[in-house]
């Protein structure tokens, strides 16, 4: 079964883009075609299209074309991602972080980094540190 919801993000450089996702992100390539990849990994789903004048835009294209978009990715490890972007130069937007967001009467933990990618869209990558009750002294806590 295909995942219940993949975001399609239009992009300026399709090239680009698919070297970034794969290359550092480590998405796999599920199918192309010409301006157009349907990428996946360890479940999650995104799509990227080339940006031309029939897609579908509310508005003018105007950059950062991801305003407002923050997409959190759970995968198992986060350092095999932080490493790959460290030896090619690309610097997190947001520092890699362990955070524990109250969910109710417990807290879910997970160490967290977010990459822009070239067109402005926010990939937030969350390895799961698992529920408790009391988060560990130190960490950063959303309640």
């Amino acid at each position: 079964m295909s995942a219940r919801l993949v975001p399609e993000l239009c992009v300026r450089d399709i090239e680009a883009s698919l070297a970034l996702y794969t290359g550092v992100f480590g998405f796999a390539v599920l199918y192309a075609r010409d301006g157009f990849a349907k990428l996946s990994l360890e479940g999650a789903e995104v799509m990227l299209e080339r940006l031309t004048e029939t897609s579908w835009l509310l508005d003018a294209p105007d950059a950062p074309l991801g305003r407002g978009l923050n997409l959190e990715i759970a995968v198992s490890a986060l350092a095999p991602i932080l490493s790959r972007a460290d030896a090619v130069g690309r610097v997190p937007f947001l520092a890699p972080e362990a955070v524990y967001y109250r969910t109710g009467e417990h807290y879910v933990g997970q160490r967290q980094a977010i990459f822009a990618d070239l067109d402005g869209y926010l990939l937030r990558f969350a390895e799961p540190l698992g529920e408790t009750a009391t988060p560990p002294s130190g960490t950063r806590v959303v309640s």
